[in-house]
């Protein structure tokens, strides 16, 4: 009987303190057995398989939301993605069906995260709308020549279809010591990409 009551103590110790926190005002702090959760779905809105075409190159980025991934640390809604580039009709790298595959840690996915960021957030946003919430996501670069970075999601707000995001890609300065070898450029150039959602 002791050890019974001793369980219930602790059983109702723990879920006094876990708790549900909203991505849209998570401070990054890391606090054991939270859910860190998308209360306004705004992962949602870039769920889907999306195109970039011009002259010479073409992306396609497949994004997958998924929810209450846990950490062994704490639960998190997430978007993950990955990408196919091809440049001049070849195909540079093609990691589309790595989408589906049932990775435990979501962050071996070439892009990842759930930082939810307003229009006054660096980067700024010059033509969201008024209190649009944009996503901040890491960009891992693993076959980008291994440079990584970050890619910010805007959907463009048209009531004409299909359904456009615009992505901007910077990538993450880096200090090349004496003796380091070469870094290469990253194979998909930084700046705004419009892409279209395929059907």
């Amino acid at each position: 009987m002791k050890n019974l009551i001793i369980l219930l103590c602790l059983l109702s110790f723990s879920i006094i303190h876990s708790q549900i926190v909203d991505i849209e005002y998570w401070d990054g702090e890391e606090v054991t057995g939270t859910y860190y959760k998308d209360l306004n779905n705004h992962l949602n809105q870039f769920e889907g398989t999306y195109k970039y075409t011009t002259g010479s190159e073409e992306f396609t980025l497949v994004l997958k939301k998924f929810v209450n991934n846990y950490n062994s640390v704490y639960y998190q809604d997430l978007l993950a993605g990955e990408i196919k580039y091809v440049k001049n009709g070849i195909i540079i790298f093609d990691n589309l069906n790595k989408i589906n595959q049932n990775l435990a840690n979501k962050f071996l996915h070439d892009i990842c995260g759930n930082s939810v960021i307003k229009s006054f957030d660096r980067p700024l946003c010059d033509d969201c709308i008024i209190n649009q919430k944009r996503v901040k996501l890491i960009f891992f670069g693993r076959n980008n020549n291994q440079r990584g970075g970050n890619m910010v999601l805007q959907k463009i707000i048209e009531h004409s279809q299909p359904q456009k995001i615009k992505i901007k890609i910077f990538y993450s300065n880096f200090v090349q010591v004496e003796g380091d070898a070469e870094r290469l450029d990253p194979i998909i150039p930084s700046g705004e990409y419009t892409l279209i959602k395929q059907p």
